[in-house]
Parts: C-alpha cells; structure tokens; sequence
C-alpha cells in the first residue's frame, strides 16, 4: 500500500507544495495564521488534491478543566464550519503535548472532540503525541513523531492514520496519510484520497478497551446518549468517555434524531 505525501504550515508556502498531494491547513482557533478561502483555493494550482482543515485550542490556559474542554471544542467547531468547513469533511484538532500531557483525562477531553465533531457531521481527527493518541478511541489519528534520523519511506504505525515524521523542514512539516480517506477539496468539497468509492468507516478501527463491547467498522460514532440535554443554553454536559458506543450504523441516526426532538422539546417549554 503506497502512502500519500503530505505537509501542513503555519501560511502559505507555495514553494514547497510539489510532491505533495494533501495539505493541512489552519482554519479557526489560536493558530499563528488562519489560511484564507482564496490561499486554499489557491493550492489546486500546485497539485494539492485533498485538504485537511485543522483548528488549535487556546494557548497557555487550562481550557480543559470545564466539561473536559467541551465549550472550547464546541466553538471551535462552530469557527471551523463559519470559515466554510461543510459537513462530511474531516477536522483535526491540533493537540500539542504541553497541553495533553497536564490533562487529568484526556480520554474525557477527546470524548467531548467527538461529540463536538460528530453531533455537526464532520469526521473526528486528532493530531497529537503517541500517548495522547492512545486515549482516543473516536478519532482518526495523525501522529506527531520526529525521529532524529528521517526515515527515507515512512509509514504510519499500526492503528495510526497518518504520522508526521519531520517538523519545520524549510517552512513546513512533513507526513505521510494511508489512502482512501475522506478530505476538502481546494474548492471545499468532499472527496476521497486518491479517488475511489467514498469512505464509509476508517481504515484502521478505533482501539477499544476490553472492558467496552467492540465497536463494528463503520459504527464509531457518538449517540445523544453521550450528551445531556442542556437546562440553559450552556454547553452540554459531556458524559464520561466509558459511555459504550452504539452497535450499528443504523442507530446514528436514530439517536441524532433523537437528541434533535429532546432538544426542541426542552427548549420549546422553556418559551
């Protein structure tokens, strides 16, 4: 299986896009540059096929600590579909290892990414350190990992999406994606890289704890049993992550359908 080329940077870099067929960009949140539609847009000229929107949490603060960061991830999500993120398009959360490592749970904290994610339609990434990916049962995962000697043909670990093996090589980083897997188009549509028949569950199953009933392919997703209807317009409360997930996929829609009328309901007796 042939891995696809890939690089993120902080702004443009129109330079070193050759040899590369995806492309993360910085979309919402506290990153040094938020990519404009028209520098995306920009990136089909240079090959670029496949687009991977990020968003970065607050810096230097504890965001987490309120209902596992639930507020902030929500926001981020909300800035991320206003930029123009559609719905069926992947979103990474940028996770950096200064802020996972002083997390009391991140498995809560990437448990409420999911929900964040999943409740607006868009597919769950996280970028992160090994240790940080290893508490996330929901996401696609893109591993940060920058050995000393840069391997000459890099493959993502087992149970790992992508991996990002080099760090600001001239301007960019440098990563690896196995193939088939959703992304934006530079004209922020969905499509599939390469292209193939769309992608209707990961290439690599979300590692679940023995104690929780394995998830089948295609059915990691989050329920509205995993969030508690608000009482006000905060933020829901975000269930602990050991909530099971469901069965099949036939109950994702009943249980969004089922959060949407539990919602309206309680807002419709509170007017």
């Amino acid at each position: 299986m042939s891995m696809i080329p890939a690089g993120d940077s902080a702004y443009p870099q129109p330079t070193r896009y050759a040899g590369h067929t995806i492309w993360g960009v910085y979309v919402a949140g506290d990153a040094l540059h938020v990519w404009t539609r028209e520098e995306v847009a920009a990136l089909r000229g240079h090959g670029i096929e496949g687009v991977l929107p990020i968003v970065v949490p607050p810096q230097g603060e504890e965001w987490w600590d309120v209902n596992f960061g639930y507020g902030v991830l929500e926001q981020l999500v909300q800035d991320a579909l206003a930029w123009g993120v559609p719905k069926g398009s992947p979103l990474c959360l940028d996770l950096e290892e200064s802020q996972s490592s002083a997390m009391r749970s991140p498995v809560d904290v990437l448990h409420a990414w999911a929900v964040a994610t999943r409740v607006h339609g868009l597919r769950t990434w996280t970028y992160g350190s090994a240790a940080a990916l290893a508490a996330d049962m929901w996401a696609f995962k893109w591993l940060a990992d920058w050995p000393a000697t840069v391997p000459s043909d890099p493959v993502p670990p087992e149970g790992i999406t992508a991996w990002q093996y080099a760090g600001n090589v001239l301007g960019i980083d440098e990563s690896v994606f196995r193939p088939g897997h959703d992304f934006l188009s530079p004209e922020l549509t969905v499509v599939t890289v390469p292209a193939v028949a769309a992608e209707t569950a990961p290439v690599e199953a979300p590692a679940t704890p023995a104690a929780e009933v394995a998830t089948p392919a295609g059915a990691e997703s989050v329920t509205s049993a995993d969030v508690t209807p608000p009482t006000t317009a905060s933020p829901p409360e975000v269930a602990s992550a050991s909530a099971t997930p469901p069965d099949t996929l036939e109950s994702i829609a009943h249980d969004l359908a089922d959060l949407a009328a539990r919602m309206a309901a309680l807002f419709g007796a509170a007017s």
